[in-house]
């Protein structure tokens, strides 16, 4: 990277531009002058082969065509991804997946060419958002929607798991119903002590490797330590370790809005770190999160993180340690964040 040096002459710029191969490359490399180049709009000299100028629909489309999917187009070319967005050319692009849906007998055989409904959300998302609005689901996979009103069936089924969690992950319907009658209790009693003391909460905490391991085996003790402050007081080795940068995450801000559609934080930490940096940067920010993702990824998480901040508004947040990573999302824009961290789980 370039020591800081003064940008006032264009000339030096321009030099400084033309050590780098591409736009992202330059500002990766020389931070300061990229953003001189960017305000002065300098970057067109540098780099006239990238800057396409898509004013025309047949330029967009035969962009579009390059690419197998919607998802391949906005990670291979954005800008050119984007416009067709605005311009409403996608449908002609790929048709595939915008099928008409008003017939459920229609939806209901898209589905069924699927073996789960995390397939059908991946493999067909108009008509997996149209059964979910129909509630049509529950006829393709009734397998995981049974009927959960008898709390001796919903006692049942949480026995087949060790753990809260595993029950969660088996079984979400008949752990939700679990959760909303109190049941859980009698299934993990193990879970139940009275964590009012902190010692006991710091005792508990020291038992487990990572703060993500502590969340998982004993979320009521997790969830004290955290309403508590008193995380950062366990000192598990792992999270003295550089970040591996492994791990993506998306949670929203609840509660925050901007040019009417909820603000989400992307962001990027280590798969062994679990929810650590979700829950640092929401302390620093003063928002309550709702965690929609942390996964860890293929490759480098800054590389998938760069892709998803090209989607949505950057509501301006200022102060606060991860505030340039806040998006507002549309429902649409969310769906296709969590579409592009899929194909690299």
């Amino acid at each position: 990277m370039s020591a800081r040096r003064d940008w006032s002459d264009d000339a030096a710029v321009l030099a400084e531009g033309r050590k780098y191969a591409s736009r992202a490359e330059f500002q990766r490399g020389s931070k300061a002058a990229y953003q001189v180049a960017l305000k002065r709009g300098l970057l067109d000299q540098l780099y006239p082969r990238k800057l396409r100028d898509w004013l025309d629909d047949a330029a967009v489309l035969a962009e579009g065509r390059k690419y197998a999917s919607r998802n391949e187009f906005c990670l291979g070319s954005s800008r050119a991804y984007k416009l067709a967005k605005e311009r409403n050319l996608l449908d002609q692009l790929y048709p595939s997946l915008y099928s008409n849906w008003s017939d459920d007998a229609t939806v209901l055989a898209e589905g069924r060419k699927y073996a789960s409904r995390n397939e059908f959300c991946r493999g067909s998302g108009g008509a997996y958002r149209v059964a979910k609005e129909r509630n049509l689901l529950d006829q393709l996979y009734p397998s995981l929607y049974s009927n959960w009103s008898d709390d001796a069936a919903v006692l049942a089924e949480g026995r087949k798991y060790a753990s809260r969690n595993e029950f969660r992950l088996g079984s979400g319907a008949a752990y939700s119903a679990a959760c909303k009658r109190g049941l859980l209790d009698q299934l993990y009693p193990s879970l139940l002590t009275d964590w009012s003391d902190d010692a006991a909460v710091l005792a508990e905490g020291r038992k487990y490797a990572s703060r993500n391991e502590f969340c998982i085996k004993n979320q009521p003790a997790y969830q004290a330590a955290r309403k508590r402050n008193l995380l950062d007081l366990i000192d598990w080795p792992e999270e003295n370790a550089t970040g591996d940068n492994d791990a993506i995450y998306i949670w929203r801000a609840v509660g925050q809005y901007f040019n009417g559609h909820p603000v989400y934080k992307v962001g990027v930490t280590s798969a062994r770190l679990g929810v650590r940096r979700v829950e640092k940067v929401a302390r620093a920010s003063g928002f309550e999160f709702d965690l929609i993702c942390c996964e860890a990824v293929q490759g480098k998480a800054t590389d998938l993180e760069r892709k998803l901040l090209i989607l949505g508004e950057s509501p301006g947040f200022v102060g606060f340690d991860g505030c340039t990573e806040f998006r507002a999302l549309s429902d649409s824009a969310l769906y296709a964040a969590v579409g592009i961290i899929c194909t690299q789980l």
